[in-house]
């Protein structure tokens, strides 16, 4: 009895975080906005193609993946390190936008050496993104309900990032790496379309 009252009260506390996520204008629109970031994780299946396509081996490869965590490093420690307070909302859109241009630019990089430095300015801008969702939902998430809501904003990216992966193969076949990582910039930009929306409301 008691496991079944307790798996009663999980259920609806989760009905109450979603319910909460889906009434919230700006929540709704931040969940939306890092669902469509997540859509951006084709990017992870065209990268080795694009550095093939550019001539270069499997160290291009590695470059190119370790070149976003080396942005997301860079991102932190110069958030950690600034003077001046950013709104919000500012931070949502700019982080979200420099995350896509640094994939649609990755796409268009005539060099592995700049694609590498692309795939950097794309991690500084999901460092950027990532710091700013997550204060905003501490922002506007009553305490009581805010670990069940950013729940729910990682399940959206998370639901994001299967389907872009799942997208990006065939996607991939009929086209070309640099469509995939062009698409995925698309994909960041609309994103930073949309957690604009959120930066409005919870301003």
């Amino acid at each position: 009895m008691a496991a079944a009252a307790s798996c009663t009260g999980a259920w609806a506390d989760a009905r109450a975080g979603l319910r909460y996520t889906f009434h919230t204008s700006a929540v709704r629109a931040l969940a939306a906005g890092f669902f469509l970031a997540g859509l951006s994780a084709g990017d992870d299946v065209a990268l080795p193609f694009l550095a093939r396509d550019l001539g270069a081996g499997e160290r291009a490869i590695g470059a190119l993946y370790a070149a976003v965590g080396a942005g997301l490093i860079a991102g932190y420690v110069l958030l950690a390190r600034r003077r001046t307070a950013t709104k919000a909302g500012a931070g949502l859109v700019l982080g979200a936008a420099v995350a896509g241009a640094g994939n649609a630019l990755t796409g268009m990089a005539p060099a592995v050496a700049l694609a590498v430095a692309f795939q950097i300015v794309r991690g500084a801008g999901l460092a950027v993104y990532e710091t700013f969702l997550q204060t905003t939902l501490q922002r506007e998430v009553p305490g009581e309900l805010l670990g069940r809501v950013v729940a729910n904003a990682y399940g959206a990216v998370n639901v994001g990032a299967c389907v872009g992966l799942l997208a990006a193969g065939p996607l991939l076949d009929t086209t070309s790496a640099r469509v995939v990582l062009i698409a995925s910039g698309g994909m960041g930009l609309l994103s930073a379309w949309v957690s604009s929306r959120a930066g409005r409301m919870s301003a």
